[in-house]
C-alpha cells in the first residue's frame, strides 16, 4: 500500500509540474519570451530504453505503480507485451518465447 501512495505522490507532483510548464507556454508568456533576450539552452538527461535484442520497443503508458508498459518486437517477429519495472524489462508472455 505504501508503494502505491509513494508512486501516486510522484505522479501527482509530475502532473503538477507539467501543468505549470504548459501554462507558461500560453500566448502571453510566449510573446514575453520572444521579447526577452535569449536564454541559455536547457540541459536534459535521458535514457534510451530498448529491450535487448529487439528490433522495436514501444511504451504505451505508465501504470498505477509507475511502471512503463508496452511491447517489443524481437528479431522482426511477433510483438510481445512487456513492462519495465525496477530497472528491468519483464516479458508478460514469456512462454511464447520459450523462456
Amino acid at each position: 500500500m505504501s508503494n502505491y501512495h509513494a508512486t501516486n505522490g510522484r505522479l501527482t507532483r509530475a502532473a503538477g509540474f507539467l501543468a505549470l510548464a504548459f501554462a507558461g507556454l500560453s500566448g502571453t508568456a510566449m510573446a514575453d519570451a520572444a521579447a526577452a533576450p535569449a536564454a541559455s539552452p536547457a540541459a536534459y538527461n535521458y535514457q534510451a530504453l530498448d529491450y535487448p535484442g529487439s528490433s522495436q520497443t514501444i511504451f504505451w503508458g505508465i501504470n498505477d505503480f509507475g511502471e512503463l508498459a508496452g511491447q517489443t518486437i524481437v528479431n522482426g517477429g511477433e510483438a510481445h507485451a512487456m513492462v519495465y519495472r525496477h530497472g528491468h524489462f519483464e516479458l508478460l508472455d514469456p512462454e511464447r518465447l520459450g523462456t
